[in-house]
């Protein structure tokens, strides 16, 4: 549907619903003479024509890879606090979370601070989980998945191949 926003006539609203694939376009095209109608019933004629087109994102945030402070061969011990970040596969909107499970035993929420690439978090290593080596066992969605900047959210709980002991 088309409507028009408040201001300037020749600003329209477009609203699309339904899917499409990655890379999918929307084209809006008004003829020469072109009679539309705004919410009060003004009318509106386009002299000349328009064509615009826009690109649909339907591609979902993903985890590329972890990394961390922590230097491999390393042994964390109890006490100590070690900074994760997951790096996303586009940028996400702020305040987005994800909770991710360690080899260690122990749990961190990772949160995006800004709008960006990236979810930050601490893990404060509590007793008993020591470890030499610290890998990213499962990763957990919550009430607030990264969105990218399009509105689209993380499903993908798939731990990525470059994890933090890879790093």
């Amino acid at each position: 549907s088309v409507s028009p926003t408040k201001g300037a006539v020749s600003s329209f609203t477009v609203t699309a619903s339904g899917t499409g694939d990655a890379g999918s376009t929307l084209v809006l095209a008004a003829k020469l003479g072109a009679e539309f109608a705004d919410a009060a019933g003004n009318s509106i004629t386009f002299d000349p024509a328009i064509t615009d087109t826009a690109a649909i994102d339907t591609v979902l945030p993903s985890v590329v890879s972890f990394t961390t402070d922590h230097q491999p061969g390393d042994h964390i011990k109890a006490g100590e606090t070690v900074a994760i970040t997951a790096t996303m596969s586009e940028a996400v909107q702020k305040d987005g979370q994800i909770t991710v499970s360690l080899s260690s035993g122990g749990t961190a929420v990772l949160t995006a601070a800004a709008e960006g690439n990236t979810l930050t978090g601490t893990y404060k290593v509590l007793d008993g989980e020591n470890a030499d080596t610290l890998s990213v066992t499962t990763i957990t969605l919550n009430g607030s998945v990264p969105l990218d900047v399009a509105g689209n959210a993380m499903t993908d709980d798939t731990v990525p191949a470059t994890n933090i002991s890879d790093a």
